[in-house]
This record gives structure tokens, C-alpha cells and sequence, in this order.
């Protein structure tokens, strides 16, 4: 019995230290859905998120806003095939890689506004638009798997495979690791990209956006 609630013991201890900067205690998530026809386009989209963080970030209160397509623990899909630059498919193969992880539309303070750690690199910002150099930021786990024993900051990745021509995404961050898919499960690699610069329109209509605030203590 006594070994039995050490274990148990270590067990919270890890999972509270896990979780021990997200501080879901003081942290609220509200669902928004915009309508397909009346914000049809990105740059619509993008504006109306863009004024709700500016006036929510200005209640009194509130010390931090987000938006972000999930929240931890809440889904367990949302996954993306991508693959990683100078890597052949005879190489993925040969080493028994499935290049796969987490995908996470989210804006430009939602890390912060979770408490998720930067490890190295940049947090996303304002700058991460339509406009600029497609970017993303990685978890550890990611970095570990994919880029062992190297600087994962400034490599470069494309959703999906490589004949498909998509825009090659550069890494500018590596955040700290999160349960996304729940307490008991391991942590799987995550990519966070930001949400001005998604273009994919079918995402956009059928996307449901997550606001998340962090009110003073």
C-alpha cells in the first residue's frame, strides 16, 4: 500500500508539474463562430478576432488574451502530415518516420495568455501576417523527434508532402511541452502556426475559434 501511494503520489506531482504553468484555474474560454456568409474572406475573419483581442485585452481585469482553434484536453484530433526540409521520402522510410503532429491555428499571445514556455526562439507577434515569411512555432517534443540534436529555430518545414508544393513554414520558436490530448496520454508532437496567415478557405468556414482570457489573479 505504501508503494502504492508513492507511486500514486509521483503520478499528481508530474502531472501537476505538467500543467503547473497553464493555470487553468484562472484562465476562461468562450467559443466563437462567425458566420461563412458575412465573413467570407481571411482578412475579415482576421479583423474581427484582431477588434474582440483589442477589447477584451482593454477590460478591466483582463491581463492577457488569446484565440486559438482548441484548448488543452478539450480534442483529441487535429493532426497534419507535413515534412521537413533537405529529408527524402526513402530517408522517412528507411528510419521508420511518420511525420505527423498537432496542429494549432492560434493568435499571436495565446501562448503567453496560457502560460505555455518559450524554450528558444520567438513567441508569434502581430508581424506573423498575411503579408510575411510563413512561420510556426514547435513544441519539445517536435523538435526532439524530428530535429534530434540540432537547432530546430530557423529550420523549415511544408505541410503535407513534399510534390504537393506548399509554402515552406520557418520555425522561429520551440515552446514548452503540453498534454494536449489528455492527463494519461504521452505528449505528441505540436506545431502552432499563426492564424492571420491561414488561407486555407474550407478551414476557415468550418473552424470554431476559442477565445481564452486570463483575468488578474
Amino acid at each position: 500500500m505504501l508503494v502504492g501511494a508513492g507511486l500514486l503520489i509521483q503520478t499528481f506531482l508530474k502531472l501537476r508539474e505538467q500543467y503547473s504553468g497553464l493555470q487553468p484555474e484562472n484562465v476562461l474560454t468562450l467559443r466563437t463562430v462567425l458566420s461563412g456568409s458575412k465573413y467570407p474572406e481571411q482578412p475579415q475573419r482576421a479583423a474581427f478576432y484582431g477588434q474582440v483581442l483589442e477589447r477584451v485585452k482593454s477590460l478591466p481585469g483582463v491581463v492577457a488574451a488569446g484565440y486559438t482553434t482548441t484548448v488543452p484536453l478539450e480534442w483529441k484530433g487535429g493532426t497534419s502530415g507535413f515534412f521537413p526540409e533537405g529529408r527524402t521520402v526513402e530517408r522517412a522510410q528507411s528510419e521508420g518516420l511518420s511525420y505527423d503532429a498537432n496542429h494549432r491555428r492560434v493568435s499571436a499571445d495565446y501562448l503567453k495568455t496560457m502560460g505555455i514556455p518559450l524554450r528558444q526562439g520567438r513567441f508569434l507577434d502581430d508581424g506573423d501576417n498575411e503579408r510575411t515569411m510563413p512561420v510556426a512555432i514547435i513544441n519539445e517534443t517536435m523538435a526532439r523527434q524530428y530535429w534530434p540534436g540540432e537547432n530546430a529555430v530557423g529550420k523549415r518545414f511544408t505541410l503535407g508532402d513534399p510534390g504537393e508544393q506548399a509554402p515552406w513554414l520557418t520555425i522561429v520558436g520551440v515552446a514548452g511541452d503540453v498534454r494536449q490530448m489528455g492527463v494519461d496520454e504521452p505528449v505528441k508532437a505540436e506545431m502552432y502556426f499563426p492564424y492571420q496567415q491561414v488561407k486555407d478557405r474550407q478551414f476557415l468556414r468550418r473552424a470554431i475559434w476559442q477565445l481564452v482570457l486570463r483575468p488578474i489573479p
